[in-house]
């Protein structure tokens, strides 16, 4: 749980780290970066670095917040990261998977 040293990218991003926070789950946000393409010298020319890491479940999270349509090169970035590393595990957060995790938690709440 380290919400006090984080510096999120995107509000919802901060607000999930609140919500793992207070279901006492450890997280690490952006622990690190992945090659995910190489160049025809075996260079890296593209990175991916996943929003949180949760180390209890051995799970990558990365959130997106951009309209379905431009959905693509998020859902790329997390193919190829699973193409080059089969044994990690990651899950895709949608807008719409985070409106309804919050929307939930808000209704829970009343």
């Amino acid at each position: 749980m380290a919400t006090s040293v984080a510096r999120f990218v995107h509000r919802s991003e901060e607000e999930f780290a609140r919500l793992l926070d207070f279901y006492q789950v450890n997280w690490i946000y952006e622990p690190c970066a992945f090659p995910i393409c190489w160049d025809s010298r075996g260079f890296v020319s593209e990175w991916f670095t996943p929003d949180f890491f949760l180390p209890e479940y051995d799970l990558f999270i990365e959130m997106t917040m951009v309209s379905p349509r431009l959905l693509t090169r998020k859902n790329r970035k997390v193919r190829l990261l699973r193409q080059a590393y089969p044994d990690i595990q990651i899950k895709l957060f949608t807008r719409r998977d985070v409106e309804r995790v919050f929307s939930n938690r808000l209704a829970r709440a009343s």
